[in-house]
This record gives C-alpha cells, sequence and structure tokens, in this order.
C-alpha cells in the first residue's frame, strides 16, 4: 500500500514540480563542489611545487659531509697557560639530514706568542664527533657539534656552536671541559 502511494506521489504533478525546482539547485550545489575539491587540489599541488623551490633553491640545505678544518682560539680558561691557545683541528663529517657524525685529529696548536707546534700523525690526538644541523629561514644556520676528545691524560668534553651565515662564512664558540675553557672558533673547508 506505502509503494502504492509513492507511484502515485512520482506521477503527480507536484512531483515534477518539486524535481524541476530542486534539480537545478542540486546541480548548481554538486558543480561547485567539484570545482571547490578540484580548486583545492591544484592550489595544494601548485604549494607543493613552490615550497620544494624555496627549499631548494633560496633556502638550500647545506651539505657538511668532508673534510674540514676547525680553528679554535682559547679566550677564557682557568689554566693561564692556555690564554689565547690557537688549535687546528681536521674533521672528518658525515651529515645527513639533520645529524652530523665524524671524527677529528688535533694538526697542530700555538700558544701565545710562541712557534706553531705541528703533531706528527702517530701523536695525533683524535676526537668522536656528534652533532645537528638546524636550517634557519630568517638569520644563519646553527649546527651544534659534541666532540669527546681522547687526549694523553684523560678525556675532555667540547660543545661547538657555528653559525652560517648568507656570506658562507663559518663561525661560532666553543666551551670545554679541558681546563674549563672558551673561546671562538671559525670553521673551513679543508682544501688539500
Amino acid at each position: 500500500m506505502l509503494h502504492f502511494k509513492y507511484d502515485k506521489f512520482i506521477y503527480s504533478p507536484n512531483f515534477h514540480i518539486f524535481a524541476f525546482a530542486i534539480f537545478p539547485f542540486l546541480m548548481d550545489f554538486l558543480l561547485e563542489l567539484v570545482v571547490g575539491i578540484l580548486s583545492t587540489i591544484v592550489g595544494g599541488l601548485i604549494l607543493v611545487v613552490v615550497l620544494f623551490f624555496f627549499h631548494e633553491k633560496i633556502f638550500p640545505t647545506h651539505d657538511f659531509s668532508g673534510e674540514w678544518d676547525l680553528q679554535t682560539v682559547t679566550r677564557e680558561t682557568s689554566y693561564n697557560k692556555f690564554k689565547d691557545l690557537t688549535i687546528c683541528w681536521r674533521l672528518h663529517l658525515i651529515h645527513y639530514g639533520r645529524e652530523i657524525h665524524g671524527s677529528g685529529e688535533k694538526i697542530w696548536e700555538q700558544e701565545c706568542n710562541k712557534e706553531k707546534y705541528e703533531y706528527e700523525r702517530k701523536n695525533r690526538i683524535r676526537a668522536q664527533l656528534k652533532g645537528y644541523y638546524h636550517k634557519r629561514y630568517f638569520g644563519p644556520d646553527l649546527i651544534v657539534i659534541n666532540s669527546t676528545e681522547h687526549g694523553h691524560l684523560r678525556e675532555s668534553i667540547t660543545t661547538i656552536n657555528l653559525y652560517k651565515g648568507k656570506s658562507g662564512i663559518v663561525k661560532g664558540s666553543f666551551s670545554s671541559t679541558a681546563a674549563d675553557s672558551k673561546g671562538e672558533v671559525s670553521f673551513k673547508r679543508y682544501v688539500g
């Protein structure tokens, strides 16, 4: 009996008036929905391409893998003999993503107003390095390296903060447990 009333409604003139009144509204709604979905997808794809371009070409991530010279100058220390001591380390780094790993050897050192002392290969002090690279879009990029130096008498820990500016120059500061030293750091790719 219910089915009969439904059939009667579909074939009644009132249904056709209702269908013709709602059909254009429904079609406009569906068309706007499809256009909205497609424009969102196209807009998202354009945004991804623009962000990729900015990330790769305008604000590229620098690769710090390879051989580097790290030079430290001690400005503060609890052991006066180390004041203004300059040390050069040769670092071998692996940079993957944000992480930086590697090792280094102390190549030479020079006390204030004295001759430079170069270490023979067999006597070089070694260090293990671990750190990370922080890409900054507004301001200099930050590289933080923790170094464990395996000295002749004891191990010491050094934290190095390096800032890479737009000019490509990498400079920063260090703080070490060796004689509570603090000072300046410069960092440049080794050219043999």
